[in-house]
């Protein structure tokens, strides 16, 4: 069986795009991944590692922490921010937010004290109704919002803003980042156009050369 040389250089140009493609492939599982770490559940994430940590006034460690010491730990570990040390301090560094607006990453505050419009307590909102907080009677834990406890007890919710505008700028870059690639993606000759290109110009010089 004879195979003509424009079917040679078919066959040949089609292994070296399979090549190509694979390398294709390759490169983009390496870079999978590269921004996992932009994501608005990382204080969730944080906050998780502490369950089961011990109650303990003033507090900031894993040996013992308090409601207002892990939320400082939790933000100054996974978005290096320096937050007030107490509940009431944080509570107005906060920009006020509707309960309804909670979003993971946000805090709640209560008064568990006598005082009922005093705040005395702090939590960091987790989604679907529950929140992580350090307990004093059972350490760090998680409780729903709305327990007959402290639906009694709550007094405001908040949104660090600098927290939310840092997360915002990480996103904006990925998405930046993410339309760049598809662009010049796009930009890029098909499989077809470069084997058609190849063809033709083999053609054309078996032609001219006749």
């Amino acid at each position: 069986m004879k195979i003509s040389t424009s079917s040679i250089y078919r066959i040949l140009v089609m292994a070296i795009l399979s090549i190509a493609i694979v390398g294709c492939s390759s490169s983009k599982k390496a870079t999978k991944g590269q921004y996992d770490d932009v994501s608005k559940n990382a204080i969730e994430k944080e906050a998780r590692t502490w369950l089961g940590t011990k109650y303990k006034y003033g507090g900031n460690t894993r040996n013992g922490i308090d409601c207002s010491g892990l939320v400082v730990e939790v933000f100054r570990s996974v978005m290096g921010i320096k937050l007030p040390r107490t509940s009431a301090e944080q509570q107005k560094y906060c920009k006020n937010i509707n309960k309804s607006e909670l979003h993971s990453g946000d805090l709640l505050f209560f008064a568990t004290g006598k005082k009922k419009k005093s705040v005395t307590h702090v939590g960091i909102y987790i989604g679907d109704g529950k929140m992580i907080h350090a307990s004093s009677s059972r350490g760090v834990i998680i409780s729903g919002i709305n327990e007959a406890y402290y639906k009694r007890r709550y007094l405001s919710s908040g949104r660090i803003e600098k927290v939310y505008k840092k997360l915002r700028n990480q996103e904006e870059n990925v998405k930046k980042q993410s339309t760049k690639k598809t662009s010049e993606k796009q930009k890029m000759p098909s499989q077809d156009d470069i084997l058609d290109a190849v063809i033709n110009q083999k053609l054309d010089s078996i032609y001219y050369n006749e």
